[in-house]
């Protein structure tokens, strides 16, 4: 039915333009479809693209207010799609001349089928209506300590206030290992270094901003002002104690190398590790098994200390593949040993340890949190592949060399 309204938008388009006299104030149309007609009506944006864009360009062609509403019985055009011999065709009167009311005086227009339709019948059309959701953090720090302070201005009673909140969430995270009794040392310090950070990021704000600019920047925002003492050492301290620069550059943790197995740097007769031929135009015989080659073959004499002049062509191509075979071992066969890289143990993955999890399609900031919850070593004693829980209770398996430690104030 859509597409019938359009195919009659773009007839009524080219007879504007074949017949200049005729224009849209003139030309009007009926449909037997409620639905259509609501759609044509209606903003064209409420719909999904395909009604969308069929309904924009009809409204763009023809005048809106000119679609009317006819019943199927009257619609001429309807009769084809219902089955209509060529016999009976030929005699309908409505089929060549249109219904009745079509040629009458008192010729009424009417769109206001609207009222009939169901808001179920043109749901399927509807666009989803998308609401915008904005995230909005608080930094809630500052009105804490206003909260306390309008409590109390006792420095004392702050302290043992937000120990006690401390304590609290450490008894809600590890029920196992709940605190009781009067306040301990350890934790009115762990308080009080909370409440002067609070109060710094609330006072310092550009200040911190530079600390997360990294060491080079950081000293030289430090040195418009002052000039510390082995000022290069402290930074790199600081930015490396700091969470956020970890997350905006992780490092990385590395492995030392694993040792090459021993069955493949120890002389051994051929086949005796591996089952594999690679010189398959040699046939094999029982003296490959015994002596590494065959029996009856020709032995080949050390020749590289015989001057030339006293060899054969035969003996001059073998020493010269014996000079090759010696400089290949001594030139590069001895460098295999040396590492390039993981040259260093990895002593501070634990049990228990945060860390980010190392993704390549997605930035620093972007990797998943987790703990490590299992360790697993290698032949060679070393940490090789550990189990992380991420906060969803999900344990995923990773290598040691994908995992980034974080800093924590262990």
């Amino acid at each position: 039915e859509l597409m019938g309204a359009l195919v009659s938008a773009r007839l009524a388009e080219y007879l504007q333009k074949t017949f200049p006299w005729i224009t849209s104030d003139h030309i009007f149309f009926w449909s037997d479809s409620q639905i259509t007609l609501h759609w044509i009506n209606g903003d064209p944006l409420r719909w999904k693209e395909f009604v969308r864009n069929r309904v924009r360009e009809i409204q763009v062609k023809t005048n809106r207010h000119h679609w009317n509403y006819c019943r199927g019985k009257t619609n001429p055009a309807d009769k084809l799609s219902r089955g209509f011999s060529i016999h009976a065709l030929v005699q309908d009167d409505v089929w060549w001349h249109g219904p009745d009311w079509l040629t009458s005086q008192n010729l009424s227009f009417s769109n206001s089928a609207d009222s009939e339709i169901n808001e179920t019948d043109i749901a399927d059309e509807l666009t989803k209506n998308y609401v915008p959701v904005m995230t909005v953090t608080e930094h809630c720090r500052n009105d804490f300590i206003d909260n306390l302070l309008s409590i109390t201005n006792d420095y004392t009673k702050l302290i043992r206030i937000i120990s006690y909140v401390f304590r609290f969430a450490d008894n809600c995270r590890f029920p196992e290992s709940k605190k009781f009794g009067p306040v301990k040392a350890d934790e009115r310090v762990r308080a009080e270094n909370s409440l002067i950070r609070m109060v710094q990021e609330g006072k310092f704000q550009e200040e911190i901003k530079d600390l997360k600019r990294g060491a080079q920047a950081l000293l030289y925002q430090v040195r418009q002002k002052f000039w510390p003492i082995n000022g290069k050492h402290n930074c790199k301290k600081v930015i490396f104690k700091c969470i956020t620069c970890a997350k905006n550059k992780p490092v990385l943790t590395s492995q030392i190398m694993g040792d090459l197995p021993t069955d493949r740097v120890t002389p051994n007769h051929v086949f005796n590790v591996t089952g594999i031929e690679f010189d398959d135009f040699e046939t094999l015989s029982p003296g490959h098994f015994l002596i590494g080659r065959l029996i009856n073959g020709i032995v080949e004499p050390l020749l590289s200390e015989i001057k030339e002049n006293r060899l054969s062509k035969w003996q001059k191509i073998t020493k010269f593949s014996q000079s090759v075979w010696k400089v290949w071992k001594r030139d590069y066969l001895c460098n295999l040993q040396q590492r390039y890289k993981w040259k260093f143990k990895v002593n501070d993955v634990k049990v228990g340890t945060l860390v980010l999890i190392k993704n390549e399609n997605l930035p620093g900031t972007k990797w998943l949190l987790g703990r490590i919850s299992e360790l697993f070593h290698g032949k060679d004693n070393q940490i090789r592949v550990v189990n992380i829980k991420l906060p969803n209770g999900t344990v995923l398996k990773r290598n040691v060399r994908d995992v980034a430690i974080l800093p924590t104030e262990n």
